[in-house]
């Protein structure tokens, strides 16, 4: 079973503007409220775990799968019988970049899931990636 939400948004500002902002994951907090803090064990490169703190929850363990400068990032995040998986992506439109972010919540329990963070992403995602689109420009 799977659960998908994505967003979109334009900014003036190029991929590296944007890669900067995601590979600087203290900085996360300035442009997505639903973060209070992240701190990973190594590089911002693939296979690098860490913490992210959700605004007004507890800490949960991350997993940087993918990171490539300029295009995308992905993280995961395992939840009791199911992952949570975000892709970030970069594109150009001809007067700056596209930036994509998706969430996915796949496993068993899926709908249990879907309940408890997947309305919050569908309410909080379109102003992460507003916000983030406005700090790269």
């Amino acid at each position: 079973m799977k659960w998908s939400f994505s967003h979109t948004e334009h900014t003036a500002g190029s991929r590296d503007d944007v890669w900067r902002l995601w590979s600087d994951v203290a900085s996360w907090p300035t442009w997505d409220a639903g973060v209070e803090t992240v701190a990973l064990d190594g590089p911002f490169a693939a296979g690098t775990t860490g913490r992210l703190k959700p605004a007004g929850s507890k800490p949960v363990g991350i997993r940087l799968l993918e990171a490539r400068p300029g295009e995308g990032f992905v993280d995961e995040t395992r939840l009791p019988l199911a992952t949570m998986r975000f892709e970030h992506s970069l594109a150009d439109d001809g007067d700056g970049t596209l930036i994509t972010h998706r969430v996915t919540i796949s496993g068993p329990l899926t709908p249990l899931w879907k309940r408890v963070v997947g309305r919050d992403f569908v309410r909080e995602l379109p102003g992460t990636v507003r916000s983030l689109a406005e700090h790269a420009a």
